[in-house]
């Protein structure tokens, strides 16, 4: 039901005369082969390709409005013998956004990636991703939430965002969230020196009935 609403808003501002101004297609496809050296016939074969769409038009000399569309499809084989072959594949939404902007203001809705900095491997607020350091496409599912950010001009920025729907766990969850309830948090990030300072707060309720 999510995606449905959000394709639908998507489509109608792809309709509204002049709002495709720009538009970007661009496309990731990746591929992987295992192959086990003493039972050559246990070998895997897979494929993944993410198409993605991005439309932007501007509304007034400071404002923007821009959607990304984006989807995971996947597919491979497991051979188990020369006789038998086990296949697996899908297809899901990757990204699926609106976003409204300005110089200073970003507000963005939707199926989307929320993570913090670009650290690799001690990442303590891993709270909505689950990138996996040794993948080279840092490839992770995004989360369904509104994100506010507002940027000073001495380059602080404020966060809000809620997130509601979400049915899988992120990040360092070791139980995922309720999904009817909606989680909520914020952030407020200040530079110093050549590193940042930040405060960051996130509430959650757990679904106790999936988890340990």
């Amino acid at each position: 039901m999510k995606n449905i609403i959000l394709i639908n808003l998507i489509l109608l501002l792809v309709t509204i005369p002049g709002f495709a101004q720009s538009i970007d297609f661009q496309g990731q496809i990746s591929s992987w082969v295992t192959v086990n050296g003493k039972q050559v016939e246990k070998s895997q074969l897979g494929v993944r390709y993410l198409p993605e769409l991005l439309l932007e038009q501007s509304l007034t000399k400071a404002l923007t409005i821009s959607t990304d569309i984006a989807l995971n499809s996947y597919g491979s084989g497991q051979f188990n013998g020369w006789d038998k072959i086990a296949t697996d594949g899908g297809i899901k939404p990757y990204r699926l956004w609106l976003r409204l902007a300005s110089s200073q203001f970003e507000m963005r809705l939707g199926l989307q990636k929320i993570n913090f900095g670009s650290a690799a491997l001690l990442r303590p607020l891993m709270w909505f991703d689950r990138i996996d350091p040794r993948d080279p496409l840092q490839l992770t599912d995004g989360v369904y939430a509104l994100l506010l950010r507002y940027y000073f001009l001495n380059n602080t920025n404020f966060w809000l965002w809620g997130l509601y729907g979400n049915d899988a766990t992120k990040g360092w969850e070791i139980i995922p969230s309720d999904q009817k309830k909606i989680e909520f948090g914020g952030r407020w990030q200040i530079p110093i020196y050549n590193g940042e300072f930040a405060i960051t707060y996130h509430h959650r309720q757990a679904d106790l009935r999936r988890g340990l």
